[in-house]
């Protein structure tokens, strides 16, 4: 053979080699995807409320296609005799031949399934569905395109429309993330006019597992025949700390306009912070367990007890952390906190011989909130009205009503007002919960004396207007009244 020749042999050998691992390759590959769809059956049953019902997977060489249903809360219908009634069926074909970009290509379909399935089959022709186009990287990332068509509720003018929806996904390790958008929302009919204008959607989940993240909901306009809202937002995002769990959801609105009002930059953020996680995550577990705690088994009710006794004397805050926004030519801004203290570890451990504590909210709860109202945000007659009850203060311009909540005592624009309707709701709850924890409360003891009534004498003179308030069923918040003038003392010798 000449030399030529052998270089045309290595080299036809060398291309049949590669062809050969290419090849091979990808039919690994699609053996992987085999045993990947067996396993994503296998393990998603484990998480309660969902099932994976009739999976079929196709192995081909280099290509593959499958179905599966996932069932929603069966586990809760089947307790009550019922079948599974929210279900998706889910279609999908791969391509596994390996590519420089890609592992792996494939394409899927969603419809609805189930009885609810079955309705909005039926009420929308057959148009709701979701289709995708995506690939799987060499580093197990997967990314997708999402599309909706159009879909169209009822018949002739009146018909709802929904514009076809797009997004994309993707899943990469613990993390996923996803982004929707829907142009338009119309409809009209019997009178009244519905539109929303480019409705969005994005989420950000660092751990999807734990729910660590960030969810996004936007609206550039809802135009109805009662107003109009502009620029509404919602975000919601969890992060952790250690062995803590804090959650924030911050709502917005740019503008609203209806006959005879208009509000501008409207904004507050609710939080959560301090939540114990493990706590939590048990509850929910729990509750996802046993269809919302309706069928707990003795060991569950236990677990469920120390979940909720560590989640409440484990510390906790919540609150409006700041409200604030434009109405007609005035404003308003805000806050509200309620702390749950953490209860004391050394008088913890110096009773647990004894058995579990008791929760006492009166002296682990604490609140405070302020909110001041200027220009015509309040009208004329109820800013004299919140005044001259003592609810509020004036400031210049307006209006501002604040308090304050610790160790028993209540205070109201700078006055202390009397706690007790306050401490005997607390006190209720205190009852339920502890009998819900199975704990014994201690005998309530008699009333004493406050030895701040001192400092409240010339207080409930200040608040003189709110006297006649006093007998009143529908105002709890009533002045300490003044002390009766105490026996004349003689003086100690030195």
């Amino acid at each position: 053979m000449t030399r030529s020749g052998k270089a045309a042999a290595i080299a036809v050998g060398s291309i049949a080699v590669v062809a050969a691992g290419w090849a091979g390759a990808g039919i690994y590959a699609g053996r992987m995807a085999e045993g990947e769809m067996r396993a994503f059956t296998e393990r998603v049953p484990e998480r309660p409320g969902i099932t994976i019902a009739a999976p079929r997977h196709e192995a081909g060489l280099f290509k593959s296609s499958g179905q599966f249903e996932v069932r929603l809360d069966e586990h809760c219908e089947a307790a009550s005799g019922g079948a599974a009634k929210v279900a998706v069926q889910v279609e999908y074909r791969l391509s596994h031949m390996l590519l420089p970009g890609s592992m792996m290509r494939f394409e899927w379909s969603m419809v609805p399934a189930g009885q609810v399935g079955a309705m909005l089959t039926k009420v929308t022709n057959g148009a709701l569905r979701i289709d995708g186009q995506g690939t799987v990287s060499y580093g197990r990332a997967v990314s997708s395109s999402l599309a909706m068509p159009e879909i169209v509720l009822g018949n002739g003018p009146q018909a709802m429309r929904v514009s076809a929806g797009t997004g994309q996904f993707t899943l990469a390790g613990p993390a996923f993330g996803m982004q929707w958008k829907t142009d338009r929302i119309a409809g009209r009919g019997a009178g009244k006019a519905l539109e929303v204008l480019n409705m969005g959607m994005e989420l950000d989940l660092k751990d999807r597992t734990r729910g660590t993240g960030s969810l996004t909901l936007s609206v550039d306009r809802i135009g109805t025949g009662f107003g109009t809202l502009e620029g509404f937002r919602l975000v919601t995002a969890a992060a952790e700390r250690g062995d803590r769990t804090d959650l924030t959801i911050t709502p917005s609105l740019r503008s609203l306009t209806a006959p005879g009002q208009k509000a501008a930059d409207l904004g507050m953020q609710v939080s959560v912070r301090d939540v114990h996680t493990a706590s939590m995550e048990a509850i929910q577990r729990i509750a996802s367990e046993s269809c919302s705690f309706r069928s707990l088994k003795a060991e569950e009710e236990q677990k469920l007890r120390a979940a909720v006794r560590t989640l409440l004397t484990g510390g906790l805050a919540l609150g409006v952390t700041g409200v604030k926004g434009t109405i007609g030519d005035g404003s308003l801004e805000g806050f509200l906190k309620v702390e749950l203290k953490k209860a004391d570890p050394a008088a913890s451990a110096a009773s647990a011989a004894a058995g579990p504590v008791a929760i006492d909210l009166a002296r682990l709860l604490s609140s405070s909130g302020e909110l001041t109202v200027k220009g015509n945000a309040i009208k004329a007659e109820q800013r004299q009205m919140a005044v001259g009850m003592g609810f509020a203060t004036e400031v210049p311009g307006g209006v501002k009503a604040a308090f304050e909540y610790a160790d028993g005592v209540l205070k109201a624009n700078g006055r202390v007002f009397d706690a007790g309707p306050l401490q005997v709701a607390l006190s209720t709850a205190d009852r339920r919960l502890n009998t819900f924890l199975g704990v014994s409360m201690p005998a309530e003891a008699p009333p004493k004396a406050d030895a701040r009534s001192s400092d409240a004498a010339p207080v409930a003179d200040e608040a003189a207007p709110l006297a006649p308030l006093a007998n009143s069923a529908s105002v709890r918040l009533v002045p300490n009244a003044a002390p009766a003038p105490a026996a004349p003392v003689a003086p100690q010798a030195r």
